[in-house]
């Protein structure tokens, strides 16, 4: 079982060396990304790369890649909370962002509700947001123009704004049902 960025990045690109997503939860926001290293002969068409597998999540995403990436999801999380203090920290950031500790079947819940529709939703809410990019090494001064066309590509007027808005509704309903779970 591999991701996306495994079979349509690494088996693809024999100048990428590295290529993988990336996501911290605060309150309020987070941080979604992608990691990779190349070949510094290669670093705009990295980009490129990159942001093309990001748009592509918004236009096409199968059940079988979600059922699965749920199946996956699960286990990292019963693995993760073997562990006495993987499991700690876990009930620490639980209470900081949500105010309660969510259980193991909770958790199960709520990931199994995630439909296709409200990944492609998240994902064009995502790309709407003004973008951040980080270079580093060899070849980082090749991209001195790519951030400005990251913020002409996403969330600088981009077409994603407009489908940002139907995230809104598959926003909600994961945080009702996160209420509906604290009940």
């Amino acid at each position: 079982m591999h991701s996306r960025l495994y079979t349509r990045v690494l088996n693809q690109y024999g100048w990428v060396h590295s290529c993988s997503a990336f996501q911290s939860t605060f309150n309020n926001t987070g941080l979604l990304g992608i990691s990779a290293a190349c070949d510094p002969r290669y670093a705009t068409e990295m980009l490129d790369v990159i942001c093309r597998e990001l748009e592509t999540v918004t236009r096409s995403l199968s059940t079988m890649e979600v059922e699965r990436a749920k199946r996956a999801t699960v286990s990292i999380i019963h693995n993760a909370l073997e562990s006495k203090t993987a499991s700690a920290e876990d009930i620490g950031r639980q209470f900081l962002t949500y105010g309660y500790r969510i259980s193991g079947p909770e958790y199960v819940q709520m990931i199994e509700s995630v439909t296709p529709a409200d990944i492609k939703n998240f994902m064009a809410r995502v790309l709407s947001t003004k973008p951040s990019l980080a270079l580093v090494g060899e070849g980082a001064e090749t991209l001195t123009d790519s951030y400005e066309s990251l913020l002409q590509r996403f969330g600088g007027g981009s077409p994603h704004q407009a489908e940002s808005k139907s995230s809104d509704g598959a926003m909600s309903r994961i945080k009702q049902s996160l209420r509906g779970l604290r009940r």
